[in-house]
């Protein structure tokens, strides 16, 4: 794979050395050569391996279609030289890279596609580069059309967002306004990969089907556009052997079935037209979807070339056929001048060597994700909740105790009687509010039932079948083809438990108020008004020291996480 990186257009004297000219292995300087504007880097990664080398890096003012395909060759045949099998090539989707397939005679703009030249040396596109360039497109021209000739519509993804940020609460993605003025952050790929996702197409169903939304009618072709970009994205990020669905790897118990899935999405994109009744893969903004359709192709070739004809892999994992590692040794490099998005020629050398020779530091986690402050969880003890339920004494050890001791209900004081109420358990919450608490309350199940040892309370916590949630948006998110299903279904109790918190938490946000006195006290009032709540518990109860109460433990440390996730996700 080969990529560039923009630098500081600068040139320095060090002694003898001059840095920053235009360097193509004739170390020119002076007045003729011009300062370089960006450095050419090749890099390759192991397919069967787990390592990853760049060899060799340019500088230059900008490079022209054949001066690329002649490096590229060069490079390919030192490769060759050190007994290198190169299964393919990767590179970005614009405009230069695909005048430099056709000038080594590739043909990826009309049918029939050749994404290959001298029979052996596929060549991809950058699957995180497409999906940028489609979700430029979506956002940019709102209206095209698909292979049926219905409406696909950017409308239906901002109304979402409207109506998730009025409601507080999110249908299960990552939407934010952040995705749809996406203009001032065009080169983030989680905020394509996250707008243009199986998530976001689940929502807009859900609104226009269950919900009966009259702003979603008609927004059907949209749900397939976005999972079917979904889709293709997946294939071509697979990694790991134990994922479901088209996020495994291309191996031969799911052949069958990513193949169908290429052919489907391969004559979905090239049947994609836009509003004034053109193919979208013929106009000038084609790249994203044209590359897909390449890729397709190449995908499939590869497969059949080496793992079923030669058997040189088990399997093909698609992440390691991706530019995110070049754009990980960038962000390194970048991170070696305090995170210079600009650094100079006499910059980048010193950080290219250290890195060749395995000091490379943490890359930039600004590049791809925003880290949240941790909100410490208030407690009076050191001990969590979910520690109390493991480590709480047994059934005799309590009988015992009771039967010797001089426990009074008269006397014991009562810790919820100086917590002020600050909300009305009875203020209801909207239909789609209550869809998104279930889920969120299976998101808090799976979670604490890792850590649960009480098989008891863990029983508690669970539907007895994942049937009666028909409709909801847990089934609809759950893609497991088991009975039992991959996500986690919460009882009843679990959910009336989590939509009192919530009810709790609207009201104090709207005064502006969630200080940690104001947040332990939440947690008190909502286990005082639901002491209705896991009476099949009542019996376990007495297996429990009273200070150890496992009911009482189970919901603080519910509540606990429901407030931690909402307040994240503020």
């Amino acid at each position: 794979m080969f990529g560039k990186i923009k630098i500081r257009e600068e040139a320095e004297i060090i002694g003898k050395k001059h840095y920053g000219y235009v360097n193509v292995g004739n170390d020119l300087c002076g007045d003729e050569v011009e300062i370089a504007k960006e450095i050419l880097v090749f890099m390759v990664v192991a397919v069967n391996g787990y390592w990853k080398l760049p060899i060799g890096f340019l500088p230059a003012k900008s490079f022209t279609a054949s001066e690329k395909a002649r490096l590229l060759k060069i490079s390919l045949d030192l490769l060759k030289d050190a007994n290198c099998n190169v299964i393919a090539i990767t590179f970005d989707g614009i405009a230069s890279n695909l005048n430099m397939m056709q000038y080594l005679g590739a043909s990826v703009t009309t049918p029939p596609y050749k994404p290959y030249f001298n029979r052996k040396y596929i060549m991809l596109f950058d699957p995180c580069h497409l999906i940028k360039l489609i979700r430029n497109y979506f956002g940019d021209h709102k209206v095209f059309y698909d292979n049926i000739g219905r409406k696909i519509e950017f409308k239906f993804v901002q109304q979402l967002h409207i109506l998730q940020k009025n409601e507080g609460l999110h249908l299960a993605n990552k939407l934010s306004a952040r995705h749809i003025n996406f203009r001032t952050q065009k080169m983030k790929v989680r905020l394509a990969a996250q707008l243009l996702s199986r998530s976001v197409a689940i929502a807009i169903d859900v609104c226009e089907n269950d919900l009966h939304i009259s702003e979603f009618e008609n927004s059907s072709a949209t749900v397939q556009f976005l999972h079917n970009v979904n889709n293709i994205f997946d294939i071509f990020n697979s990694r790991n052997l134990n994922n479901l669905g088209l996020k495994k790897p291309l191996c031969p118990s799911n052949k069958a079935d990513i193949f169908q899935n290429l052919d489907e999405l391969y004559e979905y994109f090239q049947n994609l037209r836009c509003e004034d009744g053109r193919f979208l893969i013929s106009t000038p903004k084609r790249l994203g979807f044209l590359g897909f359709v390449n890729n397709i192709i190449a995908l499939k070739w590869i497969y059949v070339n080496y793992v079923e004809k030669q058997d040189n892999l088990k399997f093909l994992p698609t992440y390691k056929l991706s530019q995110d590692h070049l754009e990980m040794f960038f962000s390194a490099i970048r991170s070696k001048g305090g995170f210079n998005n600009n650094p100079s020629v006499k910059n980048f050398i010193p950080a290219y060597k250290r890195l060749i020779c395995h000091t490379e530091i943490k890359i930039s986690e600004s590049a791809n994700c925003l880290e949240l402050e941790k909100i410490a969880v208030f407690s009076t003890s050191t001990m969590s909740s979910i520690d109390k339920i493991n480590t709480s004494s047994n059934y005799n050890t309590i009988f015992n105790e009771l039967l010797h001791s001089n426990f009074s209900a008269e006397n014991e004081e009562n810790d919820l009687d100086d917590v002020d109420v600050l909300v009305d358990n009875t203020t209801s919450l909207s239909q789609i509010s209550m869809m998104i608490v279930a889920y969120i309350s299976g998101n808090i199940m799976k979670r604490i039932n890792k850590k649960i040892k009480c098989d008891v309370c863990v029983q508690s916590c669970m539907s007895s079948s994942s049937k009666i949630f028909h409709n909801s948006l847990i089934i609809k998110r759950d893609y497991s083809k088991k009975n039992d299903g991959y996500l986690t279904y919460p009882s009843n109790d679990v959910i009336k438990l989590c939509c009192s918190a919530e009810r709790y938490f609207r009201e104090n946000m709207k005064r502006k108020r969630m200080d940690e006195t104001i947040f332990a006290k939440n947690v008190l009032n909502v286990i005082h008004n639901n002491q209705h709540l896991f009476n099949d518990l009542k019996c376990h109860a007495f297996d429990q020291d009273p200070l150890d109460n496992h009911i009482y433990f189970l919901m603080k440390s519910i509540i606990e996480l429901y407030f931690d996730l909402r307040l994240k996700g503020e």
